[in-house]
């Protein structure tokens, strides 16, 4: 009995070593791959030795490359008979991909800053075609997705999906990430209308498809005929996203208030410490209480920016965004990492369902991008609204993209007939092909279309524009009479004394964008040096004085003294 305990105690011990060993090495191979990563990606981009590739394409192929070498050596081990239990659980760990690290440590951090940078001038100026792609967009091409998978079931592949799988997969693959597309947008200076539409709806259409899977996921066993699952699956989404974007905005009202009572300014590390803290409890509440984690922590982004982080010191203010924008990108990168590694897992579904999906999501896509567009070009177009121009259009359906949100719900597919495996091969798949592909034929696409360029400063003067119709938003008339004045307070330096704000834009901010109207009268130029141009700016001086005079602040929203 002795001798057995002992025995049992040092296997345990054994394990035990092994699985710290396995640990050390797995992070210290991870994170040299991430320093490789982004070393890679700043040589290609300062260099442009190689267009076709973006930062989220190159980390993604050194991922499935260093997946491949550590596959290929464990299994030249394993025809040795040589097999090494260390090196086998290290391959295992670094083929595998993480779900559970993904929605709850790597996407709220990238969530959270997409919210905090969804910037008010633009996003106001095409608050149409965003919430129709958004809402309306994510919804039918859900319902495309997954009516043609179930229609070719067991025809055109050999795979058999019910209705309601079908459903669940066309969800979580519904689910955009054009990450490739919007840095190259960066990069050559797209227009912000078209930029602010693509992020816009990336950002929304995450939150949308992640409700409408787990919506779906949870009546794989239900009894309920087609049309009442539907209805049953579009009230039991609204209901959730309603719910946790009001208790996401909520919570960063009440972290704005509570900075605003307890004066932290006198130490920098404590404001940024429960500042950052604080950004991830909306997410953490939200699972606790069955409601959409994402929805909440993209709308406490919202509302921090707006009110929290005007209560900040401008040092604590100006280290929160940049600890902010450092997280987001780290956790971009270590996602894409891992899902190049995980790249290698068993492949269960044919080719012919890989071609199918594919052509599904295309199809589905241009159902719902087409129609919508169609439709807003019939509306009239009255400011500062724009019309929706057909190579926008075009460049919308193109900018698609799956990423890692796709493949990590697929990891999360419910299990009961078997189906996980097959629709995670077919998203990785889908990914793939999507980053590589279409994400690096996304500079010839943009020429092609001949997409309008625009510089920093025609940005800045294209968002003067938009100032004063974005004022008159009821949204913002509610902000300036009410909220502002509770939330919000004279910022103070780190020693205390009261000093003016630093200019900070958010959702809830003003200043637009130059139409087509304005650019034939003459008001706007995009000839760079132009009259128009120095009329314009010459307006943009006037602009705070104005501003002042009509009881609004130079920040373009609240006019309350001391309320920016």
């Amino acid at each position: 009995m002795s001798a057995t305990a002992n025995l049992t105690n040092l296997t345990t011990a054994l394990v035990g070593e092994v699985e710290e060993h396995v640990a050390s090495e797995f992070y210290a191979l991870y994170l040299g791959l991430l320093v490789i990563s982004m070393i890679a990606s700043y040589v290609l981009e300062s260099r442009q030795c190689c267009p076709y590739l973006s930062e989220a394409g190159v980390t993604l192929l050194i991922g499935v490359v260093a997946g491949g070498v550590v596959l290929f050596i464990s299994e030249e081990e394993a025809l040795r008979s040589r097999v090494n239990i260390a090196q086998e659980a290290l391959r295992s760990k670094l083929n595998t991909f993480g779900s559970d690290i993904l929605l709850n440590l790597l996407l709220p951090p990238i969530v959270f800053e997409s919210g905090y940078h969804l910037r008010g001038p633009f996003f106001w100026a095409n608050i149409d075609k965003i919430m129709c792609l958004a809402f309306v967009g994510t919804l039918a091409s859900t319902l495309a997705i997954g009516g043609m998978i179930h229609a070719m079931s067991g025809l055109f592949f050999r795979e058999t999906f019910n209705l309601v799988e079908s459903m669940t997969f066309g969800a979580l693959i519904s689910a955009t990430d054009p990450v490739t597309t919007l840095a190259i947008f960066e990069q050559v200076g797209v227009d912000p209308h078209l930029f602010n539409v693509i992020f816009g709806e990336s950002v929304l259409n995450d939150a949308v498809g992640i409700v409408l899977f787990n919506t779906f996921a949870g009546l794989i066993e239900s009894e309920f005929g087609f049309a009442t699952l539907i209805w049953h699956a579009i009230f039991k989404a609204l209901s959730m996203f309603a719910l946790s974007a009001l208790l996401g905005f909520a919570a960063g009202c009440i972290v704005a208030a509570g900075f605003k009572l307890v004066n932290a300014h006198v130490d920098m590390k404590l404001e940024l410490g429960i500042y950052v803290l604080t950004s991830y409890l909306p997410y953490l509440i939200s699972e606790c209480v069955g409601l959409s984690g994402i929805v909440a922590v993209l709308f406490a982004g919202l509302s921090m920016k707006r009110y929290t982080i005007k209560n900040l010191s401008d040092e604590a203010a100006s280290h929160a965004e940049a600890v902010q924008s450092m997280l987001a990108h780290i956790a971009d990168m270590v996602i894409f990492l891992d899902l190049g590694t995980s790249a290698w897992t068993t492949w269960n579904a044919s080719a012919s369902l890989i071609i199918c999906g594919l052509i599904a999501c295309l199809v589905a896509r241009a159902l719902h991008v087409y129609p919508i567009g169609i439709l807003l070009r019939l509306l009239p177009v009255k400011y500062p609204r724009r019309k929706f121009e057909w190579p926008e259009i075009h460049m919308v359906w193109f900018a698609g993209l799956r990423g890692a949100i796709a493949y990590g719900l697929s990891t999360q597919f419910p299990d009961n007939n078997g189906n996980r495996h097959k629709i995670m091969s077919l998203t990785m798949a889908i990914v793939l092909i999507s980053v590589w592909v279409m994400g690096g034929a996304t500079t010839s696409v943009l020429n092609f279309l001949n997409i309008r360029r625009v510089g920093e400063q025609e940005t800045k003067q294209l968002e003067l524009t938009l100032q004063p119709s974005v004022k008159r938003n009821i949204f913002f008339m509610f902000d300036r009479a009410y909220l502002s004045p509770w939330l919000t307070a004279k910022p103070l330096s780190s020693n205390n004394i009261a000093v003016p704000h630093k200019q900070r834009r958010s959702l809830f901010e003003t200043a637009p964008v130059a139409t087509q109207a304005d650019e034939s009268a003459g008001l706007v130029s995009s000839e760079p040096n132009s009259s128009a141009r120095e009329v314009h700016l010459e307006m943009a001086r006037s602009a705070p004085r104005e501003a002042a005079g009509a009881g609004v602040d130079t920040d373009g929203v609240t006019g309350s003294p001391g309320s920016a």
